[in-house]
């Protein structure tokens, strides 16, 4: 069944723009009056009556006003205003006329319609439960179920199973109430489990009278057919303001085939446990006793694999393999997932682009897709889902970021980026074993270092613009270099580590530097003089320090520890991520950290206390670089997805997905005034993101 749960997940990333375009607001009104039933035509006349008699009295009004003013002359005024009475009588007598043959015509059009209706509600108990003090429109979820299934058992004929519209139903409901509730007051969906009337045949006509009656109503069919042997699932969707419906056809699935797969399922896992027993020395005509069914499935099943040996097809036999209910439930559950799927999916889709609430299921998907893929086989699945859901809520957020350009295209890998603290000034790594000075404001190359001689890891600057600082591969002298930013002299070359060094950090005092490589080395900033080491028992290959002195260090051992800076004392150690931490970053505040890492995950934490605060989730690749806006509202992270996403750091919203580069981003640095960041790529770019 895996096959056929692939194929629906790449049909719910085709289905993306359709959401997009079809679920919008809708200006109109007028046009649900046309659809109603008598029962609510005989209302809304009645209103229009009313609401007309309301005009009259008010004309009348009108008129007793001034005619009992003395400035009027009584004989004159009334002539014309009598006048002037009658000819609005007489029009709204016409409108009223006019609207009662409408009426009576759309009568006579409901009761054809009625004979297409695949409802057990009547289309006013449907519009009616919409109350139009709700804020957030609910999705209406509908579930066409399939007719009964009919399984040619060769011992007891033919048998139909009926069991599987409340399979369904109490499946769905399920995964609704828990994740899109009625009264959810973000996601809401209702769904009418048992409206369907199943003995109306299911075809598309359905689906049209529908819409033309409930078109008002954001509404989600949820259908499948029994055919022969093949079971068709199919979805029908319309959303405000949407001219037609969608409708089509999810897969076309040979369920009798399904089922006698499950059966031969059950039959090798007997086999199994039959030589078990026999090897104890049981009996066999006592263990085949115990079999039951599977007996003879397991018979089928050795002679339909010998048939196949000799080159026999045996796909045109119809062997006698027994289903019982074991196999009848991975048929229900595996049905359950794909409505959950797809119903999970047009909700977000419908709620995101309708009341721009952020999809929910992206945290479902492991769990969902795990009962049929299994763990190991679930990845691939979620990631072209998750990136199809990131790329429809960039479609329908707002933008974060309005343009960008390309500095310039660097003869290496861009590992690090660094501004200054005008934000004019901008130093980038490269693995060509450079250092670049651009400047901004021209894009012009002011002047390029060249003193190491392996890739340079990471640069950084001074607070005050000064001095720059660099980290890299060097071999064998391991080592740092400072140099003087706005000239390019190198005033230390700082030696002790014994391996790369494969980041740099300046406290935000300017006076200390903190270099890592397995382990983390201080150094005052302007003597070269080392003050402490911080033992690590990995590769650190992350550090950055709050302003009030605590360092936190990422590693490959997926840790994170938080140092004490002047005095070297361990104060906590964060657990949480299961892949090296690649990158940290501390909120200007000194309140916030946020670690990325090689499990595609950025954890948000409460420096203070080391609590874990978020985890975002939306990286399909390993998260190499974040960094936080100078106002510690905004986070950017950019990933080995060749993306960069854009957060709100204080809920973990998804903002905006940034798609500008060709491979992986390795490192992200905001201006200073947050009106720009730039990144660099290992497709050997730079780019400069206008906000």
């Amino acid at each position: 069944m895996e096959q056929w749960l692939r194929l629906l997940l790449q049909w719910v990333v085709e289905l993306a723009p359709i959401i997009a375009v079809s679920v919008q607001r809708s200006n109109e009104s007028g046009h649900i009056l046309k659809t109603l039933p008598e029962e609510a035509l005989t209302t809304q006349e009645r209103k229009l009556k009313s609401q007309q008699s309301r005009e009259i009295q008010g004309f009348i009004q009108g008129l007793n006003d001034p005619i009992r003013q003395k400035s009027f002359t009584w004989d004159f005024e009334q002539k014309g205003l009598q006048q002037n009475f009658a000819a609005y009588c007489g029009g709204t007598q016409f409108k009223l006329a006019e609207e009662e043959r409408e009426t009576a015509f759309r009568l006579a059009e409901f009761h054809k319609i009625l004979e297409n209706w695949p409802l057990k509600l009547y289309p006013s108990q449907i519009l009616e439960s919409n109350k139009e003090d709700s804020r957030v429109i609910p999705l209406k979820i509908f579930l066409a179920p399939p007719n009964k299934i009919q399984l040619k058992q060769f011992d007891n004929g033919t048998e139909e199973i009926s069991g599987i519209e409340l399979k369904l139903t109490e499946g769905i409901r399920e995964f609704l109430n828990q994740n899109y509730s009625l009264h959810s007051q973000d996601r809401p969906t209702e769904f009418l489990a048992g409206a369907w009337e199943s003995k109306r045949f299911h075809d598309e006509s359905s689906i049209k009278t529908m819409f033309g009656v409930l078109r008002s109503e954001p509404s989600l069919i949820l259908g499948s057919e029994i055919n022969g042997e093949y079971l068709k699932f199919y979805i029908a969707y319309w959303g405000f303001g949407q001219e037609n419906y969608y409708y089509t056809t999810i897969f076309t699935l040979p369920y009798r085939e399904t089922l006698h797969e499950a059966a031969r399922s059950r039959a090798l896992d007997w086999k199994k446990i039959r030589d078990e027993l026999i090897a104890l020395g049981e009996d066999l005509e006592e263990i085949n006793k115990l079999g039951k069914d599977n007996v003879t499935n397991l018979a089928t099943l050795e002679k339909e694999e010998f048939w196949k040996s000799k080159g026999i097809d045996t796909s045109q036999l119809s062997l006698p393999y027994q289903i019982n209910y074991q196999d009848l439930e991975k048929l229900y559950q595996f049905l359950i997932i794909c409505h959950c799927l797809v119903a999970g999916w047009v909700a977000d889709a419908y709620h995101l682009a309708q009341h721009a609430v952020s999809p929910l299921l992206p945290k479902l998907l492991p769990d969902l897709l795990r009962e049929t893929f299994g763990k190991s086989q679930s990845s691939n699945q979620m990631e072209m889902l998750l990136n199809a859901i990131a790329d429809l809520e960039r479609k329908h957020q707002p933008e974060y970021v309005t343009s960008h350009s390309t500095l310039t295209r660097d003869s290496g890998n861009v590992s690090s980026l660094a501004l200054s603290p005008d934000g004019q000034t901008l130093v980038s790594s490269c693995l060509d074993k450079t250092i670049r000075v651009w400047s901004l404001s021209t894009g012009k190359l002011l002047r390029t270092f060249t003193g190491h001689a392996d890739g340079v890891s990471s640069v950084v600057i001074s607070p005050d613009g000064q001095f720059l600082a660099s980290g890299s591969y060097d071999d064998p002298r391991k080592n740092v270099k400072v140099w003087h930013l706005n000239t390019g002299k190198l005033l230390h070359t700082l030696l002790g580590h014994k391996k790369s060094v494969n980041c740099v950090a300046i406290s935000p005092d300017g006076k200390l530097l903190a270099s890592a490589s397995n382990k983390i080395k201080i150094w005052h900033l302007h003597t070269g003089n080392r003050l402490c080491t911080l033992w690590h028992s990995c590769s650190v290959n992350a550090v950055a320090i709050s302003p009030d002195g605590i360092l936190a260090s990422g590693s490959s051992d997926s840790k994170i520890r938080l140092w004490q800076l002047r005095t070297g004392e361990l104060r906590q150690t964060l657990v949480g991520h299961s892949g090296e931490v690649k990158s940290v970053a501390i909120s200007p505040d000194g309140t916030i950290l946020a670690s990325g890492s090689t499990d595609n995950t950025i954890k948000i934490w409460r420096l203070s206390t080391g609590k874990q605060l978020q985890t975002l989730t939306r990286h399909s690749g390993e998260v190499r670089s974040v960094a936080i806006s100078s106002d510690g509202t905004i986070l950017i992270s950019g990933s080995a997805d060749n993306t960069i996403k854009i957060w709100r750091l204080s809920t973990g919203e998804l903002l905006q997905t940034l798609t500008g580069h060709s491979k992986t981003v390795n490192s992200l640095a905001f201006s200073p005034d947050g009106q720009f960041f730039v990144s660099g790529s290992s497709d050997k770019t730079i780019k400069i993101w206008h906000v």
